[in-house]
This record gives C-alpha cells, sequence and structure tokens, in this order.
C-alpha cells in the first residue's frame, strides 16, 4: 500500500460519520429533536490481517 493510498483510505473511513452528521443536523432541528448513531465497523475492534488502513479507520464508538 502506498502512503497516499493509506492517507486516502484513512481520510474516507473517519470523515464519512463527521460529514453526514453534519448534513444530518439541520432536519434533526427542523424535526425538533432525533439521534445520530454512529456504528463502525467491527474492524475497528477485532482488527482483520492485511486490512490495518480499514481497521484503523474505523475507531469511535459514539452515540450522540
Amino acid at each position: 500500500m502506498t502512503p497516499e493510498a493509506l492517507d486516502a483510505t484513512l481520510r474516507i473511513d473517519s470523515a464519512s460519520m463527521f460529514h453526514c452528521a453534519r448534513r444530518a443536523i439541520p432536519f434533526l432541528r427542523a424535526a425538533d429533536g432525533g439521534a445520530s448513531i454512529n456504528l463502525p465497523s467491527a474492524a475497528a475492534q477485532f482488527g482483520f490481517p492485511l486490512r490495518e488502513p480499514y481497521s484503523g479507520g474505523h475507531p469511535c464508538h459514539c452515540l450522540s
């Protein structure tokens, strides 16, 4: 894996929850409430051989 591919994988995996939540917040506010539940891949907890970038890109277990 090249450093550029690693950067792209981590950027996409880590930033996707942020971008989804950012787009959903106006709708949650307009509905006078709601919930955003972010569920990462099991790879964050268990890891998979030869898939370190994918596993490392899912570190967050968040409920907001």
